[in-house]
């Protein structure tokens, strides 16, 4: 309760602050006009007035005072339900007024009481408006006369004191009075019928007498329970209280709807509601069974508990917003989404937070709600208190002239989405034009599953068999047309699909017979994977390089007739050399016989028949570079062929390119055809001068090496032991 102010007479001053703000009748009071009224302003009431002004303000009990000539009509806050609906109106106008329907009675009383006679006015029956219904009550009137300081009657003050409880118990007292006049007709009709539990209880707080609601609701006989204190049978946690209650009810007051637990015969304990009555040296109870309506009462709480945890928890907005778009209520929520505080939200209109584009389309929304249909993902924009929008979804019921409403915040899904739909868009662009490109390209593509299945081909594939996208769609790559009808082919196709299925690529050039004929691809299998690196699917391509290699194949003769034309100066001193080696032997022979010595003959023969056979190997290898010749594999010392071509391939790539030949020790024999090496090694060599053309240095090294299976694949080699 508020504190009282300790001296009215201190503080009724026209000062603004002058009365406390807990009472209600203080607001009236500080804002009504009395200058209007014969009392004139506050500050000019006289002490007793002022007095009796503090003395009713300060008190809960219903007072009053009528003042003046005119009887002007001051009140508290326990007097207004008595006026109804004439409050608050009623203050500052004549008391007889006011109470004009019981004028003829009252006229009277104020007339004695001002001419300085007590009057006392008991069991005044009057209905009320309390507890949200009319209500009837008792009351007890005092009027007392109040003199001032001359000791002339200036007003009236009356207390009045309810009297209810005591006129309950009086027809309480007079029930039971009847009912012990009546006991045997009482016994046979409503002592039997009750479903009140009825009893009797003796001075020394045992049962006299017990109705059969008793056994019906708790399983106690009248027997069992004759002679058997009250007390045995109340809860141990609840036996302070009852005795306290019982102790009052002792001293002659009345105790309404007392309440307390009672032990069941057969186990449990269930809650009564006492009224209990004092006459003489006994008491008169009555006791109703609450128990369902505390459970019923509990859970109520615990779902209100729920309701008001999960209102202020909850991540979601929760508004109560009333048809005309005012806040009545949000949750905290509001802070936590849009940082408006609570406080600052209730009592505003919708149309202070929305934002502003979409206040017309709120208000329809509005509208619809208010109409009782229901929103679902009504979405709109609010402002949060940093300016920026926030986008809310919404659902809505209505009850009576509220909507209720709880709204999601969705700006991070919509930006989301948004991004999405862009992203959607790019990939179907995107996708467009991988199919464009996958459909258009020059080379043969397809995509297959792990186990080597046709998914998907583009168009060039098709047409190099002539074939439709059904005759192989689902069918393993290696028994399509493509590779099915050239030996060898397919189970060369089904490793790589199996090695791509663990990841590895393969890069080969392959034969395959197409509409077209026999032709040359430049064929790849690799593995699809996914952004986390996951195989998904093989893409098996394939470039048709026939034409290439061919042309490939006249460059590279061309280039040997290169070589050779290069070759011919170097050639020609080389042939002069041989062929004077053998006709410069063959005339000293000659000139040795005519002169008749025969002796270091074989000297001169030696010497031709060296150079002659240099003359044949150089003549091989011009041969070999001329013209293509069948593979003669045999085993093969490369370092003693690497240093004989060394002199030739001084010539060939020129002065401007240092030669350096490093060979490995201990090189492994090769089997390989070395004209078919000799050839090769030339080329490479004078691939290095055109890639020169300023002069450099050019190395030939010999190694031994070991490829493992993977260094093997990727050179498209079987494993094993290799000369490089």
């Amino acid at each position: 309760m508020a504190t009282t102010p300790a001296n009215f007479n201190a503080i009724i001053t026209p000062e603004p602050e002058w009365v406390p703000v807990a009472y209600a009748m203080d607001a009236h009071i500080r804002a009504h006009n009395w200058a209007a009224t014969p009392l004139g302003p506050m500050a000019g009431w006289p002490a007793s007035l002022r007095t009796l002004a503090d003395l009713l303000l300060a008190a809960r009990q219903p007072m009053f005072v009528a003042w003046g000539p005119d009887r002007t009509l001051l009140y508290n806050d326990g007097y207004a339900p008595m006026l109804g609906c004439k409050h608050p109106t009623a203050l500052g106008q004549r008391f007889l007024d006011v109470c004009a329907e019981a004028r003829d009675v009252l006229a009277p009383v104020v007339d004695r009481v001002f001419a300085g006679e007590p009057v006392h006015m008991e069991e005044v029956a009057l209905t009320l408006e309390r507890h949200g219904r009319p209500e009837k009550a008792h009351f007890a009137f005092s009027y007392t006369p109040v003199r001032d300081e001359a000791g002339v009657v200036q007003g009236l003050f009356c207390s009045c004191t309810e009297t209810t409880a005591q006129v309950a118990l009086r027809d309480l007292n007079a029930d039971l009075e009847r009912r012990v006049q009546e006991r045997a007709r009482a016994r046979g009709r409503i002592w039997q019928i009750s479903p009140d539990l009825l009893s009797v209880i003796n001075p020394d707080s045992t049962f006299t007498a017990t109705n059969p609601a008793w056994q019906v609701t708790l399983g106690w006989s009248a027997d069992e329970l004759a002679c058997l204190p009250w007390h045995r049978l109340v809860h141990p946690a609840d036996l302070e209280r009852s005795h306290a209650a019982f102790a009052v009810v002792l001293r002659g007051d009345p105790v309404l709807r007392f309440e307390n637990r009672y032990r069941c015969k057969f186990g449990g304990y269930r809650w009564l509601s006492w009224v209990a009555v004092p006459e003489g040296d006994r008491l008169y109870c009555s006791a109703r069974d609450i128990t369902h309506e505390r459970e019923q009462a509990a859970e109520l709480a615990a779902r209100t508990a729920e309701l008001d945890r999960v209102w202020r928890n909850s991540p979601d907005l929760l508004v109560a917003v009333g048809v005309n778009g005012i806040f009545h209520a949000v949750n905290p929520a509001w802070t936590a989404i849009l940082g408006h505080d609570p406080a600052d939200v209730v009592g505003c209109s919708f149309l202070d937070f929305v934002w502003p584009d979409d206040a017309s389309m709120t208000q329809c929304g509005l509208d619809t709600a208010a109409s009782k249909q229901d929103l679902t993902n009504f979405e709109n924009r609010y402002r949060h208190q940093d300016g920026t929008p926030r986008w809310i979804s919404w659902h809505t019921a209505v009850e009576g002239d509220l909507v209720y409403a709880y709204g999601r915040d969705v700006t991070t899904l919509k930006a989301a989405t948004e991004e999405l739909l862009q992203t959607h868009a790019a990939l179907e662009a995107s996708q467009a034009r991988l199919l464009s490109m996958f459909e258009t390209s020059y080379q043969l593509i397809g995509l297959l599953d792990l186990d080597g299945r046709m998914i998907d081909v583009n168009a060039t594939a098709l047409a190099a068999i002539e074939g439709r996208r059904e005759d192989v769609i689902g069918r393993l790559i290696w028994d399509t047309p493509w590779f099915a009808t050239t030996p060898g082919v397919p189970e060369q196709i089904r490793a790589a699909v199996l090695a791509a299925a663990q990841g590895e690529s393969m890069r080969r050039e392959m034969v395959g017979n197409v509409a077209a004929g026999p032709r040359t691809y430049d064929f790849s299998m690799r593995p699809v994977r996914d952004r986390n690196g996951n195989v998904i699917a093989i893409m098996p391509e394939a470039l048709d390089v026939t034409e290439c290699r061919q042309t490939e194949e006249a460059l590279r003769q061309s280039q040997k007739m290169e070589a050779v034309g290069q070759l011919t100066g170097g050639l020609a001193h080389d042939f002069n050399n041989l062929l004077t080696g053998i006709t410069g032997s063959l005339e000293l022979l000659q000139t040795r016989l005519a002169q008749g010595r025969l002796n270091d003959l074989d000297r001169y023969i030696t010497a031709a028949q060296g150079a002659s056979k240099r003359a044949a190997a150089l003549t091989h290898r011009l041969l070999a570079f001329s013209r293509r010749q069948t593979l003669d594999p045999r085993a093969t010392e490369v370092n003693r062929l690497v240093a004989g071509m060394e002199e030739l391939i001084r010539r060939t790539v020129g002065a401007a390119i240092e030669i350096e030949v490093i060979g490995a020790a201990e090189l492994w024999t090769t089997l390989v055809d070395p004209n078919q090496l000799e050839n090769a090694l030339l080329n490479v060599c004078i691939n290095a001068r055109d890639a020169m053309p300023d002069g450099g240095r050019l190395r030939v090294e010999t190694a031994n090496r070991c490829l493992n299976g993977r260094a093997a694949r990727e050179r498209e080699l079987p494993p094993g032991q290799y000369v490089s």
